[in-house]
């Protein structure tokens, strides 16, 4: 069904295109520089057309879906099926369709003066009579709009689908490894991780590389701020594209200190993904001081639903960090939340 919506669609637009082309050359071929007419015809249709396509993506691209029940107000119904894109392309999309229409609304005089300056530059090498005005602004206008059209509807048929289509093949291949598993054949499971890894690695290695770059900066709130709104990204990501426990340990896993971020903000964001392991790996044993905050973090977030063992186990990696030898420092951000998880887990015991 999506199929045929998607060719009807094309199909329309190529049918309006051709019919806007072929007025084209019927115009031109009435002047007596027909060639030249009708290049300049062409070619100013296409940069409308391009434009206006341009406009329309940027007013296509979706918007980030926390919860599907977020957008359903139904609370109970959190299924994952749905794509949110949460990129950096749906943040600069949502600036510059804001600044646009701000910048539209505000010079709309200026941007009809600029039209007409524009019409009366190319209407005289099309032809010299008047008519060459009312056809060169009419044409421009009739591109621009189908152009947008155009742009607007391929991103919404098109990009979401492509994206949604990633997530399944990534989870379908969790599923497997998972089957595989549980029938003893380690090594295949261990392929059909690697693989669903692959799916999914465009976006985790994006949020890598954006990591990466903030840990460049001079150390500071700017730095701190920055990698923190970065691990924001994977909170909300969290709850929207359908992310397994299973897919955020193996990202934990990876050796990059952006991508094990990464997996410890998804962990944060919906307490479904969360690994008590993954949380004592973190306090414990962390690449960096901002993965140790994080895994600070979670655990705090973890305490209620902890057992007795588990509780022991997470007092002793915190002790131990906190302690002289270890990698906490006093008076810092991790050393005040080392201590409220620690000073909560020895109350409680008593």
């Amino acid at each position: 069904m999506r199929g045929t919506v998607v060719k009807r669609s094309f199909v329309t637009f190529g049918l309006g295109v051709g019919f806007g082309v072929l007025v084209e050359v019927g115009y031109a071929a009435g002047g007596d520089r027909a060639l030249q007419a009708l290049a300049v015809l062409i070619m100013v249709s296409a940069a409308a057309f391009v434009s206006g396509g341009f406009l329309g993506f940027l007013f296509g691209v979706p918007k980030v879906l926390a919860t599907w029940a977020n957008a359903t107000g139904d609370r109970s119904d959190t299924r994952p099926g749905n794509y949110a894109a949460n990129t950096n392309l749906e943040q600069i999309s949502d600036w510059l369709t804001k600044i646009l229409v701000g910048a539209g609304l505000t010079q709309i005089g200026s941007i009809c003066r600029e039209f007409g300056r524009l019409v009366g530059v190319v209407a005289p090498t099309v032809r010299p009579d008047g008519t060459a005005v009312a056809f060169v602004g009419a044409m421009l206008v009739f591109f621009a709009v189908g152009g947008f059209i155009a742009g607007w509807l391929t991103t919404r048929l098109l990009l979401v689908a492509a994206l949604t289509r990633a997530d399944d093949e990534a989870l379908d291949r969790f599923v497997e490894a998972q089957y595989a598993e549980l029938s003893g054949d380690s090594d295949r499971a261990e392929a059909l991780r690697s693989e669903a890894i692959g799916y999914l690695r465009p976006e985790v290695e994006a949020f890598g590389r954006r990591y990466e770059q903030s840990r460049q900066l001079p150390a500071g709130p700017l730095r701190t701020s920055e990698m923190e709104s970065i691990t924001n990204i994977a909170r909300l990501a969290a709850t929207g594209q359908g992310w397994t426990a299973e897919q955020a340990r193996e990202l934990f896993a990876q050796d990059s200190p952006g991508v094990r971020v990464f997996a410890l903000g998804l962990m944060q964001g919906n307490s479904d993904l969360a690994d008590f392991g993954i949380v004592v790996d973190a306090v414990g044993r962390s690449r960096s001081a901002f993965e140790q905050y994080q895994g600070l973090l979670l655990a705090k977030t973890m305490l209620d639903g902890l057992d007795e063992i588990q509780r022991q186990a997470l007092r002793e990696a915190v002790a131990a960090q906190l302690a002289p030898g270890g990698w906490i420092r006093r008076e810092g951000a991790r050393w005040a939340v080392a201590r409220s998880i620690l000073t909560r887990l020895t109350s409680e015991e008593s």
